[in-house]
């Protein structure tokens, strides 16, 4: 028979070895929301962004529509819808899909500001 505190080390050890599930998120209507990941998709013609998750517990994806009033920044300097790029690593705050503020960061490359 196993005893209670075998069993419980045994949980225990289970908990940090498995990956935790992904955890799934319902964006609600006015509620702001933050999302940190990749860029996986641009679309030029209607300003959208497919957000790809880098996390394992988090929420795997997020579409968002930048307009006029978004704040985009690209290693901290000021950068448009235009400068951003598929795979960039973005954090974005966002409600009701319309992105408010976007931050890239990109590793050894100038920022347009920059160039």
């Amino acid at each position: 028979m196993v005893s209670t505190r075998i069993l419980g080390l045994l949980l225990l050890l289970a908990a940090l070895v498995l990956p935790a599930p992904a955890l799934a998120m319902e964006f609600k209507p006015g509620q702001g929301y933050t999302f940190e990941g990749l860029i996986d998709t641009l679309s030029r013609t209607d300003h959208r962004i497919a957000l790809k998750s880098t996390s394992p517990t988090v929420k795997k994806s997020a579409d968002v529509t930048v307009d006029d009033h978004t704040l985009i920044t690209i290693n901290k300097k000021p950068a448009t819808f235009a400068d951003l790029e598929v795979g960039d690593k973005i954090w974005v705050r966002f409600v009701d899909g319309v992105a408010s503020k976007i931050a890239v960061t990109r590793d050894g490359v100038p920022a347009p500001a920059d160039k």
